[in-house]
């Protein structure tokens, strides 16, 4: 859904979720990547599509706040995540 957030579709039915932060955007470089990336990384781990969803969206939050492309830390994945929930 792009600047709207993220949906998704698995056999419990649809979902989705709103973008995480839309204020503080200064460069998307990287955010779809980063999207596929921690998604894909996620529900191999195991987690569910909602949560890995959710995973990816936070992660996508955290990439637009800088400019340029840019990987966020452990750390500030699970800050953002504990804001998040």
């Amino acid at each position: 859904m792009g600047s709207e957030g993220i949906a998704w579709l698995d056999e419990a039915g649809y979902g989705e979720e709103a973008a995480v932060n839309r204020s503080e955007v200064f460069d998307v470089t990287g955010a779809g990547d980063t999207v596929i990336a921690v998604l894909a990384m996620a529900y191999a781990s195991n987690l569910s599509l909602a949560d890995a969803c959710h995973l990816a969206n936070v992660a996508a939050g955290l990439v637009v706040r800088v400019a340029g492309n840019y990987a966020p830390t452990l750390a500030e994945l699970e800050a953002a995540l504990a804001k998040a929930t």
